[in-house]
């Protein structure tokens, strides 16, 4: 794979060789085709191991899309390539499944929670290069109801945003993350609690001023009475931040994609 640097360029293929535009990078790529093609490696014996890798890596991408539907409503605060990062997480994850075979490894995230905080979810701004604070998050026994707290905090002291603003606003996503198993009654890999992403609750702060002030912060965010998570679900407390400029006494200017966001715990 090569860089296009200079002036040549063209879009799709010529010859052997094929060209497109990586828009997160921001650059034009280079690549030749080849490679067995896709008849042999679903039918060949020969290819048999190499089946077995696309199936637990496929469903890598299957869980990682449950992560990002439950976080929709902070998706405009994500950049780069942080879904490749979900996926190799998930991978990480698969790896300590000892009880599943080769190809049929289940993705256990209820059991190792702590990990997903350690997901970058926007290349451009990380969420804690941006916010010098460790949210407090408590719960309820049955989790279904999660406080996030930031008591004393000033913007001008522990918010770290390369830009001019006046106003912020906090953004408490929670949302329901179930664990990817292999069925093998019906051969295949499926979630082991169905439409989760549908149980995602979001609140947010009013904005808020930029200055040197102290003010508590709490959020509170609820599931509803018929959305109580199961023991095995993994509940996903994500934090985001917006920024605003101003552009007259009463009114702001927000850019979308001025913010950051992160999963701050996981229950």
């Amino acid at each position: 794979m090569a860089e296009i640097t200079g002036p040549f360029r063209f879009k799709g293929s010529l010859g052997n060789f094929r060209s497109y535009y990586n828009r997160a990078a921001k650059k034009w790529i280079v690549a030749t085709k080849g490679g067995a093609n896709r008849n042999i490696i679903l039918n060949h014996p020969a290819f048999a191991g190499t089946r077995k890798n696309m199936s637990d890596f496929g469903i890598c991408g299957k869980w990682a899309s449950l992560i990002r539907k439950g976080l929709l409503d902070l998706d405009e605060l994500n950049a780069g390539y942080y879904f490749s990062g979900i996926t190799k997480l998930g991978k990480v994850i698969q790896n300590k499944d000892r009880e599943g075979e080769k190809g049929h490894r289940s993705i256990l995230s209820s059991k190792y929670k702590n990990l997903l905080t350690s997901i970058n979810f926007n290349d451009t701004y990380p969420f804690r290069e941006i916010v010098c604070r460790v949210p407090e998050v408590i719960s309820d026994d049955v989790r279904q109801t999660v406080i996030l707290n930031m008591s004393h905090f000033s913007s001008f002291g522990e918010l770290n945003w390369k830009k001019t603003f006046w106003s912020y606003r906090f953004t408490l996503t929670i949302g329901q993350l179930s664990d990817y198993v292999w069925v093998e009654e019906s051969k295949m890999f499926m979630p082991a609690h169905e439409n989760l992403e549908n149980t995602s609750v979001s609140v947010r702060t009013e904005w808020l001023p930029n200055n040197s002030d102290f003010r508590d912060i709490s959020l509170i965010a609820s599931f509803s009475d018929e959305a109580i998570p199961e023991d095995d679900v993994t509940i996903l407390i994500a934090l985001g931040i917006e920024f605003a400029s101003k552009l007259s006494d009463r009114t702001l200017a927000v850019t979308s994609g001025d913010g950051t966001m992160a999963l701050v715990g996981c229950l």
